[in-house]
This record gives structure tokens, C-alpha cells and sequence, in this order.
């Protein structure tokens, strides 16, 4: 076997010195025996591929439980995930169930509103003939109606066409309201149909509108079969007893301004009230049929602004006597 020596063999310097600084740079010669054969490279190098081998199982090793124990990891995670998206799944579906069963108690509940709606709409109120009778001086006020007068007989098909555009502006279905009364006539009134408070709605909403943007009251006319142009009138209900105050107190009105001419008169027709001089002066109370009604003097007002109580007391009792007196009209 040839040997290799390391290293290459140096002549002897001459010079102690230069051979201490080189032994100094290089290290000390090799001693006898220090060679490595060719033997002892080849088993370095075997033990150097079986350590790389080793190495490289061992991470090979590793790598593969590393990976594995990563897709496990990522295996559950998924799963995980794929079973709670599943319950989101199955509680919409569950959801959904509810909010279809809820959609038809919902939609029942709707069509049922709505077939008594369209029930409630056309329905004519209940209206009670004997509290509602004008023989009755009190009679409840209906409140389903406005009334119709008109200043010369109207046939009842000119009165609708007057005030079917009015009518019109409420916007309700179609038999919301129907204009009764004779053929032709000079009273009629407006029924309002519905039931509960529906009919008493659309009357206030349509005496609303008697009033244009201008709050100021809106006139309605009517040709007369005499070619006449007629003025129509609408108001609310009203019994006797109403009709009453609201004539007298006009009337009473008139005949102080008339005795009093100086005094600034004011009257309230509704409730039967004069004022002068913005001081209550006279309350009406009237009375059924042909009895009289009374004055209420409002004494100190009275004596005051030197009202003759007594001279306006005389004129009001002609009047309710002409308003009494019983006529008969013959050929």
C-alpha cells in the first residue's frame, strides 16, 4: 500500500531563527507516523454518508410527522368548520320553516282584514229610528250624515252631479257614500257608509274639505228645472232643538242691533248666546213646539250699556208668533 504524506517535506533552513518563525506560521513538522492513507479517507467518508443518511431519515422522519400531524390538525379544523356551517344550515332551515308557517298565519291574518275591510267600507251604520226620529225635539245628532238644503227645488240627480267632485277628494271606494231624498226636493243628505267610526270619519273628513286651500268655504250651485241657478248648502246633522237656538238666536241678534244700533252685537247661534260690547248679555233657552222660549238676561249688562230688555222681549215674541201661526193654503 503507498502511503501519502500531508504536507510537503522542507529543507532545513540554514537560519535557527527563520526555522522557529516558520514552525511559528505553520505549525510543527508531522510527526513520524502522522499520514492518513486512502483507507482512512474512504472511512471518514463512509461515516459521513451514513451520518448524512441518518440525518437525512430522521428529518425525512420528522418532515413526514410533521406534515401528517399538520393535515390532521387542518382535517379537524375543517371538519370543524364544515359541521358548524352545517348546524348555520340546518337552524336557516329551521328558520326558514318558521317564517313560512308565520307568512301564512300572516297572510290569513291579511285576507282576512282585508274581506272586513271591504265589509266595513259598503256596510250602512246601524242608525236607531227611534232616537233618530225629527219628531224627537233632542233626538241624538246622526253623525253619519251631512244634510243638503237647497234655495229652490233641485231635481236629486243635479244635486249628485254638483257634488260628486267634492265627494270625490275623500277617495274612498266606490257606494262610500249616497245621496238620499226625494226626486226632487229641497232637503237631502249625504250618507256616509261604513261601520264603527269608519262612517264618522269620512263625514268629518268631507266637511274638512269644505273648506278650500284659502280656508275659505268652497260654493256649490245646481240648475233648477226652471233654468234657475240654485245655491246648495251643506251642513252637519242637527235636531229641533238646534235648529231652534240657532234660528232664534239670529233673529234675537237682529233685533237687538236693530233697538241698539251703537252697540257692537255678536252672536253665537250655537249656543243661543248674545254678546254687546263683548259682554254676555241674553241665553236663549228654547222649547219644543209652540211654546215660548226664555230669555236669560244678563242683568248688570243689562242696566250697564242701558238695554231695553223689555222692548227687545216684545219684538222676540212677534217673531215666535209669526214663526207659530198655523196657515192654510188653498186655491
Amino acid at each position: 500500500m503507498s502511503e501519502i504524506r500531508v504536507g510537503q517535506k522542507r529543507d532545513k533552513p540554514d537560519d535557527a531563527d527563520e526555522l522557529e518563525s516558520a514552525n511559528s506560521e505553520m505549525g510543527a513538522p508531522p510527526a513520524a507516523g502522522d499520514f492518513i492513507t486512502k483507507s482512512d479517507i474512504e472511512a471518514m467518508f463512509a461515516d459521513f454518508a451514513t451520518k448524512i443518511d441518518d440525518s437525512t431519515t430522521s428529518l425525512k422522519g420528522s418532515l413526514q410527522q410533521s406534515f401528517v400531524g399538520m393535515l390532521t390538525q387542518y382535517n379537524t379544523t375543517v371538519e370543524a368548520r364544515f359541521s358548524a356551517i352545517d348546524h348555520s344550515c340546518s337552524d336557516l332551515r329551521k328558520r326558514q320553516d318558521a317564517m313560512d308557517e308565520g307568512n301564512k298565519t300572516m297572510w290569513a291574518t291579511i285576507n282576512k282584514l282585508q274581506a272586513d275591510m271591504a265589509v266595513a267600507e259598503t256596510a250602512v251604520p246601524v242608525r236607531d229610528p227611534v232616537l233618530l226620529a225629527d219628531t224627537n225635539f233632542e233626538r241624538v245628532i246622526d253623525i253619519t250624515i251631512l244634510t243638503v238644503t237647497t234655495q229652490a227645488a233641485l231635481a236629486k240627480d243635479k244635486v249628485s252631479e254638483a257634488l260628486t267632485p267634492w265627494l270625490d277628494e275623500l277617495q274612498i271606494a266606490s257606494g262610500g257614500w249616497k245621496l238620499t231624498g226625494p226626486a226632487l226636493g229641497k232637503r237631502f243628505s249625504i250618507q256616509f257608509a261604513g261601520n264603527a267610526g269608519l262612517a264618522e270619519n269620512r263625514q268629518n273628513k268631507a266637511f274638512e274639505l269644505l273648506r278650500n286651500s284659502d280656508r275659505q268655504w268652497r260654493e256649490f250651485y245646481a240648475t233648477a228645472p226652471d233654468g234657475a241657478r240654485t245655491k246648495i248648502f251643506i251642513g252637519r246633522d242637527k235636531n229641533q232643538k238646534m235648529v231652534k237656538t240657532e234660528v232664534g238666536t239670529k233673529k234675537l241678534a237682529d233685533i237687538v242691533k236693530k233697538l241698539h244700533p251703537t252697540l257692537d252685537t255678536f252672536a253665537k247661534r250655537a249656543d243661543g248666546i248674545i254678546s254687546v260690547n263683548w259682554q254676555p248679555l241674553i241665553k236663549l233657552d228654547v222649547k219644543a213646539g209652540k211654546l215660548p222660549a226664555t230669555l236669560n238676561w244678563n242683568i248688570k249688562a243689562a242696566d250697564d250699556l242701558h238695554i231695553d230688555r223689555e222692548l227687545i222681549a216684545t219684538e222676540f215674541r212677534k217673531f215666535e208668533a209669526a214663526k207659530n201661526q198655523d196657515v192654510e193654503w188653498s186655491v
